[in-house]
């Protein structure tokens, strides 16, 4: 199962990749201090995937 809750522990490469998305310096460190967790939980077939960060948390459900 993939039911937990995962936490980010490092991201090769980030901020050359929002240097190429166009992000400024400000908001490219910004983006890398959140350290976002990830909660997945799965009801047969229902999944709902959570996501917190200091930036922003977000949530979505569907069905398989």
């Amino acid at each position: 199962q993939i039911n937990g809750s995962y936490k980010l522990e490092k991201s090769d490469n980030f901020d050359a990749f929002l240097k190429e998305l166009g992000l400024n310096f400000v908001t490219r460190n910004l983006a890398k201090s959140a350290t976002p967790t990830v909660e997945v939980s799965v009801n047969g077939d229902s999944y709902t995937i959570k996501t917190a960060s200091t930036l922003k948390n977000t949530e979505i459900s569907f069905k398989l």
